[in-house]
């Protein structure tokens, strides 16, 4: 893969194939060692899970 340099405009690293579905297809796209790949994995559920808890927060403050 090809290094690409930033000059701080729109960058062509930050582009999902068409046919990237799940993060296991941006993994390999990336290509992405094993352990990287679960922290990537690790990162996106730990967000997930945030704002889930932050979307409970909101509707117990909102039923109180």
């Amino acid at each position: 893969m090809a290094t690409v340099k930033s000059v701080g405009g729109t960058t062509s690293y930050y582009n999902i194939p068409d046919y990237a579905t799940d993060l296991q297809d941006l993994i390999e796209h990336k290509r992405m060692e094993f352990e990287i790949g679960n922290i990537f994995k690790a990162c996106y559920h730990f967000w997930q899970g945030w704002i889930e808890r932050k979307r409970q927060r909101n509707f117990k403050l909102r039923k109180s």
